[in-house]
């Protein structure tokens, strides 16, 4: 990964604060940013980031994030699932807000099931390789650009069936992190911190 990129990971991911922080840790590097083999000293906040997962972790602003069952995660970082369903619309106050997508330790077994009509054949074959990934993980952020009552044509998008009344939080600007986050997840909206 070039510095460059490096940097427009942590602009969308994070915000721009901590991208500029990040440039100035990694000042003096030419060529792809390898993250060192011991660490990197952030004179400013006296701290020291052992992996590129801690400088993330302590980059992310307070950041609300949801954490969903696997695999649909990891359907929202790869860009898959662009809708998530609710039965209710509490979550509604998250739009127009950056969250962060918590892979969660559960899996649900039905997701396959559910999503089968709406994903690529060869997406399906992966389910054996999924189920042995690890949760507990955050993945990604996303923008949340609308909160509304899904129609039957977001079906595809929520990959599953919106004929029955859902509610759904409309997500762009899918970010995946270049290292997911260990994280705890919870029920609900949490902070990372």
């Amino acid at each position: 990964m070039t510095l460059a990129e490096l940097f427009d990971v942590a602009i969308r991911a994070v915000d721009a604060e901590a991208a500029e922080q990040l440039l100035s840790i990694a000042q003096g590097q030419s060529g792809p940013f390898v993250w060192p083999d011991s660490s990197i000293y952030d004179p400013e906040s006296h701290t020291t980031y052992y992996t590129m997962s801690d400088y993330l972790a302590a980059a992310l602003p307070n950041l609300p994030a949801l954490s969903l069952h696997r695999p649909w995660a990891f359907w929202v970082a790869a860009n898959l699932k662009r809708i998530e369903t609710r039965s209710h619309n509490r979550f509604r106050g998250l739009s127009g807000q950056r969250i962060a997508v918590h892979a969660a330790q559960q899996w649900d077994d039905s997701a396959f099931r559910i999503a089968a009509p709406y994903l690529d054949p060869t997406l399906l074959a992966q389910e054996h390789e999924l189920r042995r990934s690890t949760g507990g993980l955050i993945l990604c952020t996303a923008l949340v650009a609308d909160a509304r009552l899904l129609t039957p044509d977001d079906s595809a998008a929520a990959l599953i069936e919106c004929r029955t009344p859902r509610y759904g939080l409309v997500l762009t600007d899918i970010v995946p992190l270049p290292v997911p986050i260990p994280a705890r997840g919870k029920q609900g909206i949490w902070r990372l911190r």
